[in-house]
């Protein structure tokens, strides 16, 4: 696939086949390669997997609760 990606920016022959090894030769580069010329993806903007969890949890919770306040408080002030 990285051979694919860099055939279509142009490159071949040895100046190809250098930029093949060098990249897969290093599993963290080849898979930063793979995410930002395959998937598209701008890896200082995804931020933390973690931080995104916990905010899409916290979204979940004010959300599921909105609807059901007006009960709660009916059924507390009565």
């Amino acid at each position: 696939m990285i051979r694919d990606i860099y055939e279509a920016k142009g490159f071949s022959g040895k100046d190809l086949e250098m930029i093949v090894e060098k990249i897969t030769s290093d599993k963290k580069v080849w898979l930063e390669t793979m995410l930002t010329e395959e998937l598209n993806l701008n890896l200082e903007i995804a931020g933390s997997p973690l931080k995104s969890a916990l905010r899409m949890f916290a979204s979940f919770l004010v959300g599921g609760l909105l609807p059901i306040l007006p009960f709660f408080a009916f059924w507390f002030l009565v």
